[in-house]
């Protein structure tokens, strides 16, 4: 078994990666977590701001949040607890040795999630979870008008991150171990797949893989 495993759970807006932590949380006892936006939060809160204030704050001041944020993550590959990260860029960050040289293949220490589904589906959830959490931003907002405000978020994200790091793509599928398409199987099958297919690759016995429905396995 690896000796300093981490299982690194990406995706973007409504793709189920909260759910997905809490629920692989309960069984990973000997894991602590880590999320790349509590980080944020905790860097705000240091300086009496709330998160929107604080990121406002950053970009006026030219302050190297997203750097910030990167070098937490990358410290957590130098150490020997295990970890359940939730970051849109694990899987590259977390991967390299003390040399700055990037592991590959089998030397890799995270085992890397990527959580997708169909857009209008997600957007239905959110749109859902919205209106049961009665917030006031969103409570309004139309099916479509809430898939265009993630359209949009995300893709502004995706060029964010290719242009700070052009050596990557966080949309490849080929940079994850497991994809998981969440909108075509429950929480609770989420959840079980992650942790069968990490176990299995802490034994080194996994081959990557997308799952379609909690059943269909294509391999990637």
């Amino acid at each position: 078994m690896k000796r300093n495993s981490i299982l690194a759970i990406h995706g973007f807006s409504g793709a189920g990666k909260s759910a997905a932590k809490k629920a692989v949380m309960e069984f990973l006892y000997d894991h602590k977590y880590f999320s790349t936006g509590d980080t944020a939060r905790a860097f705000a809160k240091d300086l009496g701001m709330e998160i929107t204030e604080y990121m406002k704050h950053a970009r006026e001041n030219n302050i190297p949040i997203d750097a910030k944020l990167d070098d937490s993550l990358k410290k957590l590959s130098t150490t020997d607890q295990k970890w359940v990260v939730d970051s849109r860029l694990g899987y590259y960050h977390l991967n390299f040795d003390s040399h700055g040289n990037q592991l590959k293949g089998s030397d890799k220490i995270s085992f890397n999630v990527l959580l997708c589904g169909d857009s209008t589906l997600i957007a239905k959830r959110r749109w859902r979870q919205n209106r049961k959490d009665n917030y006031k931003k969103y409570k309004r907002l139309t099916i479509a008008q809430t898939a265009e405000m993630i359209r949009i978020r995300d893709k502004k994200d995706i060029e964010k991150y290719a242009q700070l790091y052009p050596e990557t793509d966080c949309t490849d599928w080929k940079n994850y171990d497991l994809v998981i398409i969440t909108t075509e199987t429950s929480k609770n099958q989420t959840a079980s797949d992650i942790l069968r297919y990490y176990a299995m690759w802490q034994e080194g016995k996994y081959k990557r893989r997308l799952l379609i429905r909690g059943s269909i396995t294509k391999y990637l």
